[in-house]
């Protein structure tokens, strides 16, 4: 049994033998094929890779309270669309507004202080000027000696304590008009405090969420509300620290997003510079076209460029491809041989190389249909392509 199948076995060779030899005479007999070939020498290849990420409304808008004060009313809920000025939450204003009212009733009572000042300078005013008219009519009757030396005495000090009246009544009117700056100062205050009782929408766009409840103590710092500009959106994603090299402020790459067909022309609006310790990534903004139907969320991929790098390349169009396998056809001595390669990125109608040749191949660019292993070919070459 073993001797019947030794000798199928050396029948078969034999006979693979034969018909290699009639293939190799065949070829040697059929005319030569005209093919343009090109010489792969390492060359600065630039590539593309896919980075994934979410869509982010460019700007958005967290909104808390300013003061400590209960939630009076959470007007909007998630999903609604609301108007810059348009008040979302309301908080419990009662002692507020009691504050708004106690400051204006001490404004009031500081205007009020301040007409009683003024009152009493200019009654402070003409008491000086009887003094002093009073003190130069003693001190002419004395100089007659028709007036005594008290009498004197009286009238001069009767002009200091009309002069040291006026003085303190100008200094009260200074302390009213301090006051009432003080108390304008401080209604002005309380006016505003209780406007932090409303919080409004800082600008056009849509609620996305409302964490807090009715009734629940609003400080600053705690989420009330969040409020995103529908007026722009951005897809974020998160890259490799490795790839940075290429991805600069104002960039056009290709965005697709869940849901849309053809690409969407992305810009790179900025590329964050810290990286995070953990994931070694960094965050690309991409900002992204307005259209319908976009909203925070929704996944995306950006096609991304990579630094050029030095490798293999031949054109596209010189790989054959059977089923799983890539090949291309080299030119050596005037015959073509096929090779199994394994390719890499396809780039600008270029393909990188990653096993199977070397630098110096001839590769056959374009290889007719009739083109097969051991064909006799007449070579024309041309100058490899690069990248730029």
């Amino acid at each position: 049994m073993m001797k019947h199948s030794l000798a199928v076995l050396i029948g078969g060779i034999f006979l693979m033998s034969c018909a290699r030899a009639e293939h190799d005479k065949a070829t040697e007999t059929a005319p030569a094929i005209a093919v343009t070939t090109i010489t792969i020498a390492p060359a600065p290849l630039a590539s593309t890779f896919d980075a994934g990420g979410a869509v982010r409304a460019r700007t958005v808008a967290v909104l808390s309270s300013r003061i400590v004060s209960p939630i009076a009313e959470i007007m909007v809920k998630p999903g609604d669309r609301v108007r810059r000025g348009q008040a979302l939450v309301r908080l419990d204003a009662q002692q507020l507004d009691s504050a708004t009212y106690s400051a204006e009733a001490t404004a009031a009572s500081a205007l009020q202080a301040a007409r009683s000042a003024e009152a009493e300078e200019a009654a402070a005013q003409a008491a000086l000027a009887l003094a002093k008219v009073t003190h130069g009519r003693i001190a002419g009757l004395r100089e007659r000696n028709s007036a005594t030396e008290a009498e004197l005495d009286a009238a001069v000090a009767g002009l200091r304590a009309a002069e040291a009246r006026l003085d303190a009544a100008r200094a009260g009117r200074a302390q009213a008009a301090a006051s009432i700056d003080a108390t304008r100062g401080n209604a002005r205050s309380a006016t505003i405090g209780a406007s932090y009782a409303v919080i409004s929408a800082p600008f056009d766009g849509i609620v996305t969420e409302t964490p807090a409840e009715r009734g629940q103590m609003a400080a600053p710092g705690t989420a009330l509300v969040t409020v995103e500009d529908t007026r722009g959106y951005r897809l974020e994603v998160s890259v490799d620290a490795g790839r940075a090299g290429a991805l600069v402020p104002g960039l056009h790459v290709p965005v697709r997003l869940t849901g849309t067909a053809p690409p969407l022309d992305g810009v790179i609006a900025e590329v964050v510079e810290s990286v995070d310790a953990a994931s070694h990534t960094f965050v690309v903004k991409i900002d992204l076209p307005r259209l319908p139907g976009l909203r925070s969320g929704l996944f995306g991929t950006a096609r991304l460029p990579e630094a050029p790098r030095q490798a293999l390349a031949v054109p596209a169009s010189a790989i054959v491809r059977h089923g799983q396998l890539a090949m291309v056809f080299t030119e050596e001595q005037g015959v073509a041989r096929m090779r199994v390669v394994r390719p890499g990125d396809e780039f600008n109608g270029r393909t990188s190389i990653l096993a199977g040749l070397v630098e110096g191949d001839r590769v056959i660019v374009d290889p007719p249909a009739s083109l097969a292993d051991l064909a006799r070919v007449t070579a024309s070459s041309k100058p490899a392509a690069r990248d730029r």
